[in-house]
């Protein structure tokens, strides 16, 4: 097994750990005037 997939396999298992959010960042695109795409 090579570094890039202990590597990949430690962050797999920490994300179904643990999860994962977006909460408080911007990831939502929005038009010129700030509605939501």
């Amino acid at each position: 097994m090579s570094k890039a997939d202990r590597i990949f396999i430690d962050m797999c298992s920490d994300i179904i750990e643990n999860g994962t959010t977006t909460e408080g960042e911007k990831v939502r695109p929005t038009w010129e005037d700030g509605t939501s795409a």
